[in-house]
């Protein structure tokens, strides 16, 4: 029975270290960006990679634009002006942009054809939810943020 004890606390001592800790996005990352406007609909989505949570927020924006190339052109301006910067230039049409004010995030702007809805019920549930209500659906600008300190 002590050993069981002992084995117990052993067991709980190491799972106090080594509780994943979610790397959650900054709210007023969100709040940024959520000032661009036309948000449709949002999701999250956690997994765990090495000893931490990646937490992902997704928000989809309706900017009532009928070209998904200038959908996205016209979020990320909408973002630029508030300094976000753009990194890298995805497939047409795709950006992904990183703020000084929150180097550790990386913020990616897709169209839903861009994104990997199969992988994932829970986004694509968003996006079907946001294509229902949106006037151009197939113009629908995903947008995804996430930490990078991991």
């Amino acid at each position: 029975m002590a050993i069981g004890l002992l084995c117990g606390l052993a067991y709980a001592a190491i799972g106090w270290f080594w509780v994943a800790k979610p790397l959650e996005v900054d709210a007023g990352a969100i709040s940024q960006i959520e000032k661009v406007g036309g948000v449709v609909a949002r999701t999250e989505l956690r997994y765990t990679e090495a000893d931490s949570v990646i937490v992902t927020e997704y928000l989809i924006v309706d900017r009532r634009l009928a070209d998904e190339g200038a959908a996205v052109d016209d979020v990320s301006r909408a973002l630029q002006s508030n300094n976000w910067k753009v990194v890298t230039q995805l497939s047409y049409p795709g950006v992904q942009l990183r703020s000084g004010q929150w180097p550790d995030h990386l913020l990616t702007l897709e169209t839903p054809d861009g994104t990997n809805l199969s992988l994932n019920d829970k986004l694509g549930q968003a996006v079907r939810e946001a294509q229902a209500v949106a006037r151009y659906p197939d113009a629908l600008v995903v947008l995804s943020v996430r930490r990078t300190d991991t």
